[in-house]
């Protein structure tokens, strides 16, 4: 802590020095640079300006300001490093910290006046370069009459400098250019320049080149200033770096020393602790040796105490006169009394009724003639007048000497073992109500066969009274036993020795047996029972219903049910025939015989069907008439036959070429109609198109075979199929009158066109 509080005081010390100093510092350079910028102006050709003093103040004062930050760091790593639970002596990467710290601002000054030095070079390079400009144009000017090759070699050397300049951005340029342009045009059209031009130039290069010229000795005067500082200030600090090496050093020399005192104060502390520590373990041993015996003697009696109080046995202790003077927490809870509500009562008042004060105090008087007293049982009551069944044993308590000292009694409260066992009695009792009162024949049979219990109803299936099935083995009963099928049955067999040897329950098992009156059924079922841990069975409960009568009612049943099988089987068969009938019933309803197409009917429906629902959604809807052309003249011709065979396969083009939505049906005769849902008038056309063309290059056999289309879509003042039909078969009129073979929509007609005008009136039906 002390070395700690030292290395923060010095920090602090160091740091305000180093403030002062800065702004001493600071305060001379601000008088130092002016006085510097005479001497300069004195000793340099030209004046020096004051903005290059003023900056040259601004550049020196800001840097040398910031070395506060890198000096101060630098000694806080110091405090650091020179922490307590660091190492004592100073490390060479501390010091090097310390002294880039220290030197790092000069040595900025001096990289800084470098990079001036090389931008003023710079500088005498561009001065150079306006100079060679304007000597160039003067000697232009001057020998006008020189040769062409000349003066464009002269121009050119001028152009190229001119350009340097604009490249490097430099300040006169921007005079320059605009001279140059005019002086250089003037001598491009081969004669000499105005003499005004030239002047102007030549005057603008001169102004160019004093402008560089005071910028370049600004820089020289900046450059020369930072690196006077920045030498004097890397030499002072050099010296300031030594001076806190050399007080570092003594810094930590005296906290050495002061580390040593403090050792050798910790040293003679730990002895005399040693010293005392030694007395203090010759009195520990000495009380140690003295407190063993009371020790020992507390915890056998702590440990009688805990043992006693911890008993699950209700146990107390009581004297001669029959007085309690130890009552353990498990008495508490058993007799509803507290240790200080039991202390001195007598056994007789605290423990069993009034009317058992005397047998109580018949047992204490033998107890401490030293008889031991085991099992006695005696009601009690406790606090909250319920009572308790108590088993209680008493046993004296005997001195060193061997007399009765004491007796001790334990007290286990059998209240729930004693309602348990007349639990136990009632249940049996009940048992054997019931199972005499089962209609179904119980049996428990052993793993030797033998019946152990039997009711009234296994007495009266058997044929025998319990005293003649209980305790004896299946063998010696001569029980014939047969399966379901009539085969007979052993009783390895038999559903009860099953489940023994298995441990399988068996259920609904059917069996018969042989009875001196007869044959009768039984429903067996079987449930084996198991010790805890034991896989295999003890016993097994058999319980069989007879169901004699049952069979009977299901042989009448089996018989019924094969005359109604029959019976169903025929009415089955009769209604296939009739689904069957129905279906061709419907198919002659609704499709036409010839081509296999909806008929007129199913046509007529579906159009009304398809009619409001498009104008209920208000979906488009297209109707397609179409007819045979010439069909007349083909029937004549090759006939009819021949024609039916024209409708097949025109039928069998339009429904391979018809969409999975259109309805396609034989209106009569040689004319179809094709529904087509949601499709507008564009789309009807491309439908009606393709089919006109399908049926055009299908293979015919006598000749070619062509139909008529006409078309129509569902307008809004058209909403009913009467309509629709009447439309369609107006553009199909239209179409075999206009040379067939075509496709006409109602929409494309003209409501004058006199052929459309007269189908109102005229028959439809055109050959």
């Amino acid at each position: 802590m002390k070395t700690t509080a030292c290395t923060h005081a010095l920090w602090i010390q160091v740091a305000t020095t180093a403030l002062l100093k800065r702004l001493t510092i600071g305060a001379l350079i601000g008088l130092l640079v002016p006085v510097a910028g005479t001497l300069t102006y004195c000793l340099q050709e030209g004046p020096l300006t004051l903005h290059a003093i003023l900056q040259t103040q601004v550049h020196v004062t800001a840097l040398w300001y910031a070395d506060l930050a890198p000096l101060l760091s630098a000694y806080g790593w110091l405090v650091a490093s020179t922490a307590p639970e660091a190492s004592s002596s100073l490390r060479s990467s501390d010091l090097l910290r310390i002294i880039a710290a220290i030197t790092s601002i000069p040595i900025l000054l001096l990289i800084f006046a470098t990079v001036e030095t090389r931008v003023a070079m710079q500088k005498i390079t561009d001065v150079e370069l306006v100079y060679s400009i304007r000597a160039d144009a003067a000697m232009l000017a001057s020998n006008a009459g020189q040769a062409p090759a000349a003066r464009t070699a002269t121009l050119g050397r001028i152009g190229v400098s001119v350009r340097a300049l604009e490249a490097r951005d430099r300040v006169g340029t921007a005079q320059i250019a605009p001279a140059w342009k005019a002086f250089n045009d003037a001598w491009a059209a081969g004669v000499p320049a105005d003499s005004r031009v030239t002047a102007r130039f030549l005057t603008r290069a001169l102004d160019c080149e004093g402008a560089l010229k005071r910028r370049l000795h600004d820089l020289q005067f900046q450059a020369a200033i930072i690196l006077v500082m920045g030498t004097f200030g890397l030499i002072v600090f050099l010296i300031k770096c030594y001076k806190i090496v050399m007080h570092l050093r003594l810094v930590e020399e005296r906290i050495a020393w002061q580390n040593n005192e403090l050792e050798t104060r910790n040293t003679q502390l730990e002895e005399q602790k040693d010293e005392l520590r030694g007395r203090e373990e010759e009195l520990s041993m000495t009380a140690d040796s003295l407190s063993d015996v009371n020790q020992l003697l507390q915890q056998a009696s702590h440990r009688f105490e805990e043992l006693f109080q911890s008993l699950p046995v209700a146990c107390f202790c009581f004297d001669a006169s029959g007085r309690i003077f130890e009552w353990n927490r498990t008495s508490e809870t058993q007799y509803g009394l507290t240790t200080d509500q039991a202390f001195q009562r007598t056994l007789w008042d605290a423990v069993g009724l009034p009317e058992d004060a005397e047998r109580v105090q018949e047992i204490t008087r033998r107890v401490f003639e030293g008889e031991v007293i085991e099992g006695v049982e005696w009601t009690h009551v406790r606090a909250d007048g319920s009572l308790c069944n108590i088993l209680c044993s008493m046993f004296p308590l005997r001195g060193a000497e061997g007399e009765v000292a004491g007796a001790i009694s334990a007290n286990v409260d059998i209240t729930d073992l004693t309602r348990a066992q007349e639990h136990l009695r009632d249940s049996e009792e009940r048992f054997r109500s019931a199972i005499h009162s089962m209609q179904e024949g119980l049996l428990l049979i052993d793993r030797e066969h033998t019946v152990r219990l039997s009711n009234h109803a296994a007495e009266r299936i058997f044929g025998t009274d319990g005293a003649t099935l209980v305790g004896r083995q299946a063998e010696e009963l001569n029980w014939k036993f047969v399966g379901e099928d009539g085969a007979d049955m052993s009783l390895e067999q038999w559903p009860a020795s099953i489940s023994l040897n298995s441990g399988i329950a068996q259920h609904e098992v059917v069996t018969g047996l042989q009875r001196p009156g007869g044959l009768i059924w039984l429903s067996t079922n079987c449930a084996p029972l198991f010790h805890t841990g034991d896989p295999e069975p003890y016993s097994v409960v058999v319980t069989v219903t007879d169901i004699t009568q049952r069979k009977q009612y299901e042989k009448k049943l089996k018989e019924q049910m094969v005359m109604l099988n029959d019976a169903h089987a025929k009415l089955e068969m009769q209604q296939a025939e009739l689904l069957e009938a129905n279906a061709r019933l419907r198919a002659l309803a609704t499709l036409d015989g010839l081509t296999g197409l909806k008929n007129h009917r199913s046509f007529q429906e579906r159009l009304d069907l398809e009619q409001q629902r498009a104008a209920r959604y208000n979906i488009p809807l297209s109707l397609i008439f179409l007819d045979v052309d010439k069909f007349k003249t083909y029937n004549d011709t090759y006939g009819h036959p021949a024609g039916d065979e024209v409708l097949k396969t025109v039928a069998r083009t339009l429904q391979n070429e018809a969409r999975v939505t259109d309805f396609v049906a034989r209106y009569g005769g040689e004319e179809f109609a094709i529904i087509l849902t949601n499709t507008d008038y564009a789309g009807s056309l491309v439908v009606a198109e393709r089919f006109r063309a399908a049926i055009e290059t299908a293979c015919w056999k006598e000749r070619l075979v062509t139909a008529s289309f006409g078309v129509t879509t569902m307008l809004p003042a058209r909403q009913t199929a009467a309509s629709l039909i009447s439309e369609a078969d107006k553009a199909l009129y239209w179409s075999k009158q206009h040379g067939r073979n075509r496709v006409a929509h109602l929409l494309d007609l003209s409501i004058s066109d006199s052929p459309l005008e007269e189908v109102s009136s005229e028959p439809r039906r055109a050959a």
